[in-house]
């Protein structure tokens, strides 16, 4: 709960990716297939992880966060449940 907390405590960029890309473990996959990432994208993340898995996960919600309407708030509010698309 005290990551969602950190996220939720300002605005989305590059050191906030890149602490949550440094907390998601095997649960990669399922998270970006939540986050609508296209299923080609998936297969180049699962090809860089061996190489460099905080980089390749970073560079998903890089992805994930272009993907969203310039007019989506991307500043979750506290206990927010998934982001729907």
């Amino acid at each position: 709960m005290a990551l969602l907390v950190s996220v939720c405590a300002g605005v989305v960029n590059g050191n906030m990716l890149l602490h949550l890309a440094k907390c998601i473990g095997v649960e990669w996959r399922d998270l970006a297939v939540t986050l609508g990432i296209p299923r080609g994208r998936i297969e180049t993340i699962r090809r860089s992880l061996s190489t460099d898995k905080v980089s390749a996960l970073t560079d998903m919600l890089t992805s994930w966060l272009k993907r969203l309407p310039r007019s989506a708030d991307k500043v979750l509010p506290p206990n927010h449940g998934p982001v729907s698309k």
